[in-house]
């Protein structure tokens, strides 16, 4: 048996500026993203991976194999998060995955590129070791 995590942070508009622009999103979405169902807008930092268990006994019970794993993985997101402030995003451009169907996703502006791109970064060093192949 095997899992498919990822890493993901869920946006949360604050204000109602924000708030009408996250619907006016959601609204397109519903209209031409195959996934507006299936998941909330979000920035994923690590992408997904398959994590199977490693050893006899964790493939006798994945359900604490998995639960280990998971607390381990975000023991170490969490204190990478702690340590970054929090920062105003700008969403900039839209765009779409080529894929089979559209999945839309939103670019940020220049000046808001820096601090996600450093907290992607952290999240990834920390998040490695717990993931298939890492350190």
């Amino acid at each position: 048996m095997s899992f498919t995590a990822l890493v993901v942070v869920l946006v949360e508009p604050q204000g109602a500026t924000a708030q009408r622009r996250l619907s006016m999103l959601q609204h397109v979405r519903k209209a031409f993203d195959p996934a507006y169902r299936r998941w909330p807008p979000h920035i994923t930092l690590v992408p997904p991976a398959v994590y199977t268990p490693d050893g006899q006994d964790d493939a006798l019970d994945p359900p604490a194999w998995l639960v280990r794993h998971l607390q381990r993985l975000t023991a170490g997101v969490e204190r990478v998060c702690a340590e970054h402030p929090a920062h105003i995003l700008q969403l900039r451009h839209l765009a779409a995955f080529e894929r089979r169907e559209a999945i839309l996703h939103l670019r940020p502006s220049a000046s808001s590129a820096e601090p996600l791109l450093s907290l992607q970064a952290d999240v990834a060093q920390a998040a490695l070791p717990h993931m298939p192949g890492g350190a």
